[in-house]
């Protein structure tokens, strides 16, 4: 009986599923785990070497032909696994990478909530399945490279017009709210990656036709405004942190000392510019002009007797809010115009007549009947939806999130409330974070008890913070330190640094600007417990660093370098 080998080449497929799991990174959770179901599907068959009988035969021995093909087909499926698996655990990089995996899966030991710490090692699943399947493909051409980029570009490209277009089109207050699909941290960090994958495909690919090169350089400066509208400060802080540590690098690689001395300065002017922006900001916002209380008219036009009060509310917008205040007179004004009771809240949960009144004085409005009467319908849903600052509408200013960042710290001196700023609440989850720390220090609260030991920390602490803004760390490294100690972090921070340093992946330039955007992003966020964010950490670090060269065994950094 003659037999039939084949060697089953389904590389194309793979490459798709990559693609499919690249462009789903800012369009769909659901895809992500369908794309990755498909990739270790064609993953686990690719190069699997078949041997079918294909002799004819009477009827009665075509049963048993089957059975013998199919037992020969899942021998060589099984043995092209354990190949495929022989060289993960060669792989000393992709492995040690994916060991961040273990350590949540060690974790799982000392917790008492099982059913969150399952839950929570599902989500972790591209801590090991990435590396497993890009750490044992053949390498990457630069063609297959560059359209994978381009799909990846054009995927958050149309995400961009769509969030524009809502953006345009409906009452919007909050710039996360056109960030339909994921969240607008991570939808900026995408963005962010996506602006240097056109400038490296502009830069190293000399097939690309000059015109086509335009197009892409003009949806680079799309998405770097696109950036600034999303108004994502870990977007723009990774965008920002890239660009200076890469300017470095080549400041130090020209050999022109006049060069070097020019651009050195131009980057000192960075951050000084930063922080001068930043001071002109925050005293333009928080500092009043002298006033002259014997000038204060004392009555409103409808007779009515004025507050003055310069103690107890913020200063905005330079402006006492509590100046030419009368609060009987405002309410009965109010609500003639609003079906949101005066004593009620709006819909970001906050008393509406603070945010009346801080919109009020935005507007350099007075807080009586006649400001409300010089307020417009659109003011007045404006007011209903939360927003209490006209400022905070305006699209491209990061003078916002200054502004923003300034009330929650004059609104906690004279409060003690950090509940209405998300600053002032990363800095409670820190707290909370050092709180539990210093608790458990040496190997942490473990995978399943995260949840359960902020909860506890939170009332230890007799936390100011209300129910539905408790919430963790905020922050990556206090959250592995937290979950898994000391030991724990040292090891995550090894898990992350040494393959990068034994693959040289300083020399890659796509993988360092993934590498500075993730690390720069640990510091304000939780980047790897949500799925779309360990999607994205776990797929650019072994697409860009752990994948195999076609001649060897050996693990290389891609083709492109610095």
């Amino acid at each position: 009986m003659s037999q039939k080998t084949d060697i089953l080449n389904v590389r194309f497929f793979v490459l798709v599923s990559l693609a499919l799991l690249m462009a789903s990174l800012t369009f769909s959770v659901y895809m992500m785990s369908v794309s990755q179901f498909l990739m270790a599907g064609f993953w686990l068959i690719d190069g699997m070497e078949l041997r079918f009988s294909n002799t004819e035969s009477l009827s009665h021995y075509r049963w048993q032909r089957f059975f013998k093909n199919a037992s020969s087909f899942f021998s060589a499926l099984f043995r092209n696994f354990l190949h495929k698996i022989a060289l993960f655990f060669r792989n000393k990089p992709a492995l040690i990478f994916a060991s961040i995996f273990l350590m949540h899966v060690l974790g799982v030991i000392h917790s008492t909530d099982l059913g969150y710490a399952l839950k929570d090692l599902r989500t972790k699943m591209p801590l090991i399945l990435l590396p497993l399947f890009l750490g044992t493909t053949a390498a990457l051409s630069r063609k297959e490279l560059k359209i994978l980029l381009l799909i990846y570009v054009g995927a958050i490209t149309i995400n961009t017009f769509i969030s524009t277009w809502i953006y345009l089109t409906q009452q919007v207050t909050d710039p996360r709210e056109i960030s339909i699909y994921i969240s607008h941290i991570r939808f900026s960090l995408n963005i962010c990656l996506a602006i240097f994958a056109l400038i490296y495909l502009i830069h190293s690919d000399k097939t690309i036709h000059p015109r086509v090169k335009i197009v892409l350089g003009s949806l680079a400066v799309w998405l770097f405004v696109f950036l600034f509208l999303l108004k994502s400060l870990s977007g723009i802080m990774s965008l920002v942190a890239v660009t200076l540590i890469l300017s470095l690098y080549f400041m130090l690689k020209i050999k022109s000392l006049a060069l070097k001395l020019l651009l050195f300065l131009s980057l000192l002017l960075v951050p000084v510019y930063l922080v001068f922006f930043t001071y002109s900001a925050l005293r333009s916002y928080s500092t009043p002009e002298p006033i002259l209380f014997d000038t204060l008219a004392t009555h409103t036009a409808l007779g009515n007797p004025y507050i003055h009060d310069t103690a107890t509310l913020c200063i905005e917008n330079g402006r006492y809010v509590g100046l030419y205040l009368s609060w009987d007179e405002l309410q009965e004004a109010w609500n003639q115009h609003s079906t949101i009771d005066f004593m009620g809240l709006d819909a970001k949960n906050q008393e509406i007549r603070f945010t009346l009144v801080r919109y009020l004085s935005s507007k350099n409005l007075r807080k009586d009947a006649s400001g409300i009467s010089n307020l417009s319908p659109k003011d007045i849903n404006n007011i209903e939806l939360g927003v209490a600052n006209i400022e905070y509408l305006k699209p491209l200013s990061l003078k916002i999130k200054i502004y923003e960042a300034a009330s929650g710290f004059i609104n906690m001196g004279l409060t003690g409330n950090p509940n209405a700023n998300s600053f002032l609440q990363r800095i409670e989850y820190w707290k909370a974070s050092w709180w539990l720390i210093q608790k458990n220090p040496i190997v942490g609260v473990g995978t399943g008890d995260m949840n359960i030991a902020f909860r506890q920390a939170y009332i230890e602490m007799d936390s100011p913070l209300l129910e539905q803004w408790r919430w963790r760390s905020h922050n990556q490294y206090l959250s592995i330190c937290v979950g898994f100690g000391v030991i724990g972090m040292l090891w995550f921070l090894f898990a992350m640094f040494y393959p990068a340093w034994r693959l040289k992946g300083h020399k890659n330039f796509l993988f360092v600007v993934f590498f500075i955007i993730a690390l720069s992003s640990m510091l304000v966020e939780d980047t790897i417990e949500t799925q779309a964010g360990v999607t994205f950490f776990a797929l650019f670090y072994a697409l860009f660093l752990l994948i195999e060269t076609d001649e060897t065994n050996t693990r290389q950094p891609a083709e492109q370098d610095l």
